[in-house]
């Protein structure tokens, strides 16, 4: 990594344990080019399967709360959201999900 190998090695005064210790240098390294334009935010796509609403009330401890949405009969997952999404307790998340 260019930023990486052009740092300056036990410059930072503060540096906490474990950390590298280096001064990086984020100055011009190469040609500069104009900045890309965002790309277009695309309009939502219509649901062409099944809509799927899942209202759920976290607990005390949210960031323990997830859930996987499995077809059965095709053993294929359909959508999930993993423990750590959600954060604030006794809160009501609703989430819609577009079953092919």
């Amino acid at each position: 990594d260019a930023i990486s190998n052009r740092a300056t090695i036990d410059k930072v005064t503060d540096a906490k344990t474990g950390t590298p210790n280096k001064l990086l240098y984020v100055g011009e390294i190469g040609p500069t080019y104009s900045p890309t334009p965002p790309r277009p935010t695309t309009s939502p796509t219509p649901c062409e399967g099944k809509s799927f609403e899942i209202m759920l009330k976290t607990d005390l401890y949210p960031a323990e709360t997830g859930w996987f949405l499995v077809n059965l009969c095709t053993n294929e997952l359909q959508d999930e959201v993993l423990p750590g999404s959600y954060t604030n307790s006794n809160t009501i998340y609703t989430e819609n999900v577009c079953i092919p």
